[in-house]
């Protein structure tokens, strides 16, 4: 094989990094996404809680599952993905309890990486991969906490979680189906029934497919933390976003929409964080960036980063302030991170992939 062969099938077309997708039902996605996210958020300013709005924002993501699922095919997805980022808050929490939590970040997000991303690929979820639960896993652990602390952010996080399922389930109530309907909005759902997993764990792509979820966000939260940066999860969600993509072009590719969303996304954050919103309009400025970057996730994810980045800094920034400059550069400097990582990782198991696309049924 020639060498520009192998570059054709390893890199991905420059002009893909600016195709632009349909926006589909976008729209229906972005509104339920603002309502699961907001309410929560306006409970808690209400009841003088707003501290507790990262539990509540990591459990409203249940309602970003299944996006194109009809409404009753949607609901086993989202439970699924509500339950396990339940479990990523109050695991994350947990060890914000310990004073060595920073180092138990990295190995212990890692771990929790492979395992879901296990069980959200099994089954076919969208969106594919441990990105949200790893980010809620480790975001929750770099905030100190204590034991109380564990059941008041699960509380707030199951409570979020229901809110957001009963969110995407509600307009069953005004679709009366009949059976024969409701048959068919089973059978149209990308769910499949859990696959045996001795059959999963026999196949090689497979075990790469894990070896990247693990490998890929331990060392770059290793290596983030040894530079002393503020926030390693960034570096580890950063490097464990590309890996959901089933082929070595698609991994890339996603990595670099990361680069190019994520710069463009800090210069709109520095205005953002500029402005220090507080109270209803902090909460009213994450929903409206929650909308926006579901409207075009799926149109083009350098995108949909212009508004996910403001939104993650917005979101650190309510539960425990930073100065904004130090928050951009972490973030900018642990995203490159991330995606050089992810990027090696990818390469290094580029040889061995026998498939273009892996099989988990």
């Amino acid at each position: 094989m020639t060498l520009q062969e192998r570059l054709r099938q390893t890199l991905p077309h420059p002009q893909r990094l600016f195709e632009l997708g349909p926006f589909q039902s976008s729209h229906r996605v972005a509104t339920r996404a603002g309502i699961s996210v907001f309410v929560p958020l306006l409970l808690l300013w209400l009841t003088g809680h707003l501290d507790l709005s990262l539990y509540a924002v990591f459990g409203a993501f249940a309602s970003l599952y299944g996006r194109n699922e009809a409404h009753l095919s949607r609901l086993p997805m989202q439970a699924l993905a509500g339950c396990i980022l339940v479990l990523s808050v109050i695991a994350g929490t947990a060890i914000a309890i310990s004073p060595e939590r920073a180092w138990l970040i990295v190995p212990l997000g890692a771990l929790w990486a492979g395992a879901v991303g296990l069980i959200v690929d099994g089954v076919r979820a969208h969106p594919p991969g441990p990105m949200f639960p790893v980010f809620a896993i480790c975001a929750c652990a770099s905030v100190p906490s204590s034991t109380d602390g564990v059941a008041i952010a699960a509380l707030v996080a199951s409570a979020s979680a229901s809110f957001a399922i009963l969110v995407g389930v509600a307009g069953v109530l005004w679709h009366h189906r009949s059976a024969k309907s409701l048959a068919m909005a089973r059978s149209q759902s990308h769910g499949e029934p859990w696959p045996n997993l001795s059959v999963l764990l026999g196949q090689v792509e497979l075990r790469h497919h894990l070896f990247r979820y693990m490998a890929a966000p331990a060392v770059a939260g290793l290596a983030a933390t040894a530079l002393g940066l503020g926030r390693p999860y960034w570096a580890m969600v950063t490097a464990v976003i590309p890996m959901a993509a089933a082929t070595t072009p698609e991994r890339i590719l996603r990595a670099l929409h990361r680069l190019v969303g994520t710069l463009l996304g800090l210069a709109l954050a520095a205005g953002l964080l500029a402005v220090h919103s507080s109270g209803l309009a902090a909460l009213t400025l994450i929903t409206a960036l929650q909308i926006g970057a579901e409207l075009l996730v799926g149109v083009n994810y350098s995108l949909a980063l212009i508004f996910i980045t403001p939104l993650a800094l917005s979101m650190v920034q309510l539960a425990r302030y930073s100065p904004p400059g130090v928050l951009l550069v972490d973030r900018g400097i642990e995203t490159i991170l991330g995606i050089a990582v992810a990027i090696v990782a990818t390469l290094a198991t580029h040889e061995q992939s026998t498939s273009a696309e892996l099989d988990l049924a």
